[in-house]
Parts: structure tokens; sequence; C-alpha cells
């Protein structure tokens, strides 16, 4: 039997609950490796992996959902998205609900306000990431996020499928991103105010500008157009540039 292999971070009610109907489940730090949070290798040898995340920490960054999610890509033949919780529109954002008692009724629990588009947007990337070959599936709770894990284990241990014959699903291959874009993506997080620039911004910069040096060293006004004075400022001060007032 194939080995399952759970992150370290992820809960150790996850592991017990997989090893009920999994027979070899061995926690790992999967995630320091650039591995999602379960991999294992299916019975014709095909990685396959499942990144879990909880519906308000997917859509408190997509640009960084996405960006983890085309590294992921790349080190495997299947990938699948859990979207836990149940994540409802408002006309301010989106509502989030979690099961409370036996899992039979939901509670409120967390609430994204003042994005009356956050709704749109995740059905955008959620029917995106399904066209690049990664299947999203959201669950109600964490016990139906265990089950849909173990039966996707389980599946893929089958010597034939009938249903379509579908084995695994083909995606494309992960963009290899320009120089300029990942170096301007590595100054994420640097500076006493850290920068928040994804994938979006970076890449519209880089095709401005060209390379990463001619951005850094462009007019702060200039800058400030593009991305707003506040990005622009947290930028300039990641790289030690002295700020205009």
């Amino acid at each position: 039997m194939n080995t399952l292999f759970v992150d370290s971070n992820e809960p150790v009610s996850h592991e017990v609950g997989l090893r009920n109907t999994i027979a070899s489940v061995v926690r790992a730090p999967l995630n320091a490796h650039g591995k999602a949070d379960y991999y294992w290798t299916d019975i014709e040898g095909l990685v396959r992996q499942v990144e879990r995340k909880q519906f308000s920490e997917a859509l408190g960054d997509l640009e960084s959902l996405e960006e983890q999610l085309n590294r992921e890509l790349a080190t495997c033949d299947e990938l699948m998205l859990i979207v836990e919780n149940v994540g409802l529109p408002t006309f301010n954002g989106m509502q989030f609900y979690k099961t409370s008692g036996q899992g039979t009724s939901l509670r409120k629990d967390f609430a994204f306000t003042k994005q009356p588009n956050l709704y749109a947007r995740w059905q955008g990337l959620k029917w995106g990431l399904r066209h690049q070959g990664v299947l999203v599936i959201e669950t109600p709770s964490a016990e139906t996020s265990i089950w849909e894990i173990a039966y996707a284990y389980k599946a893929s241990m089958k010597t034939e499928h009938t249903t379509f014959r579908r084995y695994v699903t083909p995606h494309v291959q992960p963009f290899t991103p320009n120089n300029h874009i990942q170096n301007l993506l590595m100054l994420r997080g640097k500076g006493n105010s850290p920068t928040s620039i994804g994938p979006t911004t970076a890449h519209k910069l880089v095709e401005i500008y060209g390379t990463l040096w001619e951005m850094l060293s462009a007019n702060q006004r200039a800058l400030t157009g593009h991305i707003g004075r506040a990005r622009a400022r947290k930028l300039l001060e990641a790289v030690g540039r002295e700020l205009e007032v």
C-alpha cells in the first residue's frame, strides 16, 4: 500500500481520520519542500497532491493562492484544491459559515466586507483553475475534507475505472515566470511596512518598465500612478529608496 503523506502543519485530527481508512499515513514537512498539504504516489506511479484551505484563508489573498498552486502544479501529475467551510455572497462581500453541533447546522464565522466583487472574483479564479486542470472542491467541514482526501486516494489505487474511464485530470504546464517578475515577487513581505505585490501587479509593472532595475529606478510619482501611493511607497521602501514627501 502506497503511503499518504500529510504535512506537519496539518491538524492531527486530519491524520487520525485518514488513518481510519488508509493503512499507511505519515506526517512530513511537505510545505517546506514545495509540496501541497497531502501527497502520495498512485498505483501507476503518478504523483497526486491536495492543497487544503479555509475559505476565508483562500480568499484573503487570491493572487498568493494562484501563485502557490502554480508552484505545486509543477511538482505533481494531479492537484486538488479543497476549500473548507461555506462561503456565501453578500451585498458588500462574503459571509462564511462553519458547521456546529454534530455537523447538522451552520453558524456564522468570519466575514469579508467592503469587497462587493469578491464572490465573482472567487468564481472566476475557481473556473480558471479548473481550466488549468486543478480539481476544486468546496466542503462544509473538516470531516468532509477528510472523506474527500480518503476517497481521492482510494480511487487512485484502483486498477480499473468505469466512470467515463477517467484516471487523471491532465493539466497545462505551469507558467515559468519572467526573471524580473520572479525577483519582484521576492520583495514581498520585505521592509518595515511589507509590500503586498502579487503576480498580477508584478507582471503589469514589468510590462511597463521592462526590467526590475528600470522599475525600481522609476520616478515615485510615475510608479504611484500605476499601483497607487501606498503600494509604491512600500515597494520603494523595501529596496531602500529614499521616499519623496
